[in-house]
């Protein structure tokens, strides 16, 4: 039969290596986003934090001021922040806010979130207090 394939196909296979791919890619943008705030001065609470409000790919503090950092990475910068989807960084936020209440005894009393785009050639633009309304 002309269509008869299943889930080993080809074409699977290839899906599977295009979500490998992407998935590695995002780890790396995150890692690199991750390097550059750790140089900057910038101290890391944790990476891929869950809650039950979201996932936040990043979470930095400084001072008194937590950081929710959220990484899109493409083949632009452009085509990254079309990847940024409303609702997530929503989401985002409101994990920071959770985390920022556990933290309070810690001495955070501030918050914000950036949105770190990551091109294909792995250059960073980072927008601080992203607002995603």
């Amino acid at each position: 039969m002309p269509f008869d394939f299943g889930f080993d196909s080809d074409f699977s296979t290839a899906r599977q290596r295009r979500g490998k791919r992407s998935y590695l890619t995002g780890l790396a943008a995150e890692e690199a986003v991750c390097r550059r705030y750790l140089a900057e001065g910038y101290d890391l609470v944790a990476c891929r934090k869950r809650c039950p409000e979201g996932e936040i790919d990043i979470l930095m503090r400084q001072g008194a001021q937590l950081v929710a950092i959220e990484v899109k990475s493409s083949a632009t910068h452009d085509l990254a922040m079309e990847h940024a989807c409303p609702a997530q960084l929503h989401r985002v936020s409101m994990a920071c806010e959770r985390c920022m209440q556990d933290m309070a005894g810690e001495g955070i009393s501030d918050m914000r979130l950036d949105l770190a785009l990551v091109d294909g050639r792995g250059r960073i633009e980072v927008m601080e207090s992203f607002l995603y309304f």
